[in-house]
């Protein structure tokens, strides 16, 4: 039986006193009105998917599903740093919120220098450390199990300076002959440098004595007479001058040294595989005070009083160095080739061995 049968039985039923006829027709041309309306709505409904598949097409494949994040494996990490413009980024990612978006406490340990951060990271007393790309370098030679886990400072000009000073009668660094240089630590890439510019002056490592000092005292100590000349990254190059308290000798970061990536972070071997989410969780955080640094620099005056004593007017004046986000390869074995000519690695070293790769 057709629909038009069950039709008209049903309003047979329905209405017995009506012309079936007429009521089937009736009925017939409402749900012939009906079915155009919805063949109608079918075409709008195919036309709207059509065109919404256009504009998808034009703008290119959907966004692929964000991988989920691991949650870190400490929530709390000790941090070795020491203070100085390098270490802004660890600083500001504190500052901004960036640590904690990613479930991490980060507490920075302040440190004298890089050289004791790899004792404190070696045994575990720290999780990660700042250190300086040629010391890990001379860790790897020497069988000691540490990693360059990050980016985090490169030179620029006039971000090292040997200063005297501000009244001293030393002019040039040849006067520097049979004279005691503080340094911040021994055996960093800005004392390597150091070598090349006592070099250039005529000068051997032997013409001079390095006395260690930490590196908010060499301005103090020098001026107590402790040694002659000192070595310093800003901001206390600027400081010095500013306060007239210093006089600049040379740039030591020049020539084969110019640009040299010189701080990175360094963990143990073991603390990287039992970490890796941590790891990476710590990566992201600095990666976006790296980035904001390179729109915007002016974060690196803004936040540099807040973890070193300098004032605001002396942090506008620093001379910036870069921010590189991750390692550069072809740079870090520039700076290992510069250390075998130098002959301050005993034999050839691939920074690929050295480094734990992004992702």
């Amino acid at each position: 039986m057709t629909w038009l049968g069950d039709a008209l039985g049903r309003i047979a039923d329905d209405m017995p006193d009506r012309d079936l006829g007429a009521r089937a027709i009736e009925i017939h041309q409402r749900r012939r009105r009906n079915l155009i309306s919805l063949t109608a709505a079918a075409v709008v409904v195919v036309t709207v998917l059509a065109a919404t598949v256009g504009v998808r097409a034009l703008l290119g494949p959907p966004q692929e599903t964000a991988v989920p994040v691991s949650p870190p494996e400490q929530t709390t990490i000790r941090v070795g740093v020491v203070p100085s413009a390098a270490s802004a980024p660890l600083y500001l990612a504190n500052a901004k919120g960036y640590f904690e978006q990613e479930g991490l406490t980060v507490e920075p340990q302040v440190l004298v220098s890089v050289a004791h951060a790899m004792p404190l990271v070696s045994r575990g007393d720290l999780d990660l450390g700042q250190t300086d790309y040629y010391m890990t370098f001379v860790a790897a030679e020497r069988g000691i199990p540490l990693k360059i886990v990050g980016s985090l400072y490169q030179a620029q000009p006039g971000t090292t300076g040997l200063v005297v000073r501000a009244r001293s009668a030393i002019r040039s660094v040849a006067d520097l002959k049979g004279k005691k240089i503080g340094v911040p630590y021994l055996g960093s890439i800005e004392a390597f440098a150091l070598q090349a510019t006592l070099e250039r002056a005529g000068l051997g490592m032997s013409d001079v004595k390095l006395v260690e000092t930490p590196l908010p005292e060499l301005i103090t100590g020098m001026e107590k007479g402790r040694f002659a000349a000192a070595l310093l990254v800003e901001p206390f190059v600027t400081q010095g001058v500013a306060e007239r308290r210093t006089r600049l000798l040379a740039d030591p970061m020049t020539g084969n040294f110019a640009g040299l990536h010189t701080a990175g972070w360094m963990a143990t071997d073991d603390w990287v595989r039992r970490n890796p989410a941590t790891l990476a969780a710590f990566r992201r955080a600095l990666a976006k005070a790296h980035r904001l640094i390179a729109s915007d620099p002016g974060q690196v005056e803004a936040i540099l009083p807040y973890y070193i004593r300098t004032t605001k007017p002396t942090a506008v004046k620093i001379k910036q160095g870069a921010y590189p986000a991750t390692p550069d390869m072809r740079e870090l074995r520039r700076l290992a080739d510069l250390a075998r000519e130098k002959k301050w690695l005993k034999s050839p070293l691939d920074p690929q061995d050295v480094v734990v790769p992004s992702g």
